[in-house]
């Protein structure tokens, strides 16, 4: 289960480098002075810690602190990835689904660490 933990981590990372960076980049003819690129970039920067934040809490299975910012962190961009799904009308978008679906699995892992925390 720990090497799935980590490979959401990993993949959420991809996830975000693929559509925020460079997907952004290629839609915007790789204008880096673009608004929307910047802005997706901070997303994605965003992402990265949520991503980072979970790694580091595999390897800190005992603190209840750090799984509860990396659940929160996990739920915030859940939510948000459903939320712009229905606002664009794009919720059976494969974007959409593959960051809900591996922002659930980390939920899911950061409550599994809170329960067994002592």
């Amino acid at each position: 289960m720990k090497y799935l933990d980590i490979a959401l981590s990993i993949l959420l990372i991809l996830e975000s480098a693929g559509h925020g960076i460079i997907g952004n980049l290629w839609a915007s003819g790789w204008d880096v002075s673009s608004k929307y690129v910047f802005w997706s970039f901070s997303g994605s920067i965003a992402i990265w810690m949520i991503a980072g934040v979970n790694l580091l809490r595999v390897s800190r299975s005992q603190d209840k602190g750090l799984a509860m910012l990396a659940l929160g962190g996990a739920l915030v961009w859940l939510f948000m990835m459903i939320w712009y799904g229905v606002i664009a009308d794009m919720l059976t978008d494969p974007r959409i689904i593959a960051f809900v679906l591996t922002c659930g699995g980390l939920a899911f892992f950061s409550l599994r660490t809170l329960r067994n925390a002592s």
